[in-house]
């Protein structure tokens, strides 16, 4: 009878996820406490240092505090004996509501070019600057120009770079003409100015669900209207003036 061992191995795998602390924790000493930026409700709420105030579901108010920097010490009959200033750390996520709105006027003004254009070539040679220019194209003191410029350093590689450096400033001469944007372009554009908003709340850790948008047409201008609903990572602190 034949006998056959077989081991087996096993793999333990730890993930060890670093929190980000904000800069206000690593670098302040004394008590701070985490508070509401404004009014909204509690989403979650993970104490790591300091004494939760509040708990998922809460209403709070602008200002109120959500994590206490005081920690406090009690005996065995329950009396504080004392009180510890510290800064509080810990993720509370608040769910606000907020409404965005802006406004596209249906009669503006757009720039068209002419077809003047000047250009001025420049060199830097160790701090002096030089101009070439044609000296028979000049300026309109009553028209107006966009202005474009160009500067390139010279350098050996990337971490050298010679105190000489190039470059060329274009002027592009324009009119301003009266336009008028139809409904459609009007909408278009409000839709797209809103989306560059929402961008940038969500690169800035927020989540955004919006409930409705709307427009209102009125004299020479449309309207648009959305009703948001923002869940963020609370990051307000202050400091606590009294134990």
């Amino acid at each position: 009878m034949d006998e056959t061992i077989s081991k087996f191995k096993s793999k333990l795998s730890i993930s060890i996820v670093e929190t980000k602390m904000p800069d206000l924790v690593k670098t302040k000493e004394g008590g701070y406490r985490i508070v509401a930026p404004e009014a909204g409700v509690v989403t979650s709420i993970v104490t790591r240092t300091g004494t939760p105030m509040v708990k998922k579901g809460d209403k709070v108010k602008e200002g109120d505090v959500l994590i206490d920097g005081v920690i406090s010490y009690v005996d065995d009959s329950g009396e504080i004996t004392k009180k510890e200033a510290i800064c509080a750390d810990g993720d509370v996520k608040l769910r606000t509501q907020k409404t965005y709105s802006n406004s596209c006027v249906l009669l503006h003004k757009e720039k068209q070019y002419t077809s003047f254009e000047k250009k001025v070539y420049e060199f830097w040679i160790f701090g002096k600057k030089i101009y070439i220019t044609n000296p028979f194209k000049g300026f309109n003191k009553g028209k107006k120009y966009d202005i474009m410029a160009n500067v390139c350093n010279v350098s050996i590689n990337k971490s050298f770079c010679m105190p000489v450096s190039y470059g060329t400033t274009i002027y592009k001469e324009y009119e301003e003409i009266e336009e008028t944007y139809t409904e459609k372009e009007a909408k278009q554009l409000l839709l797209k100015q809103y989306e560059q908003y929402k961008e940038k709340l969500i690169n800035n850790e927020k989540v955004v669900k919006e409930k409705e948008i709307t427009f209102q047409e009125k004299e020479n201008c449309i309207e648009i209207w959305v009703q948001l609903t923002i869940e963020e990572v609370v990051k307000k602190y202050q400091n606590v003036c009294k134990l």
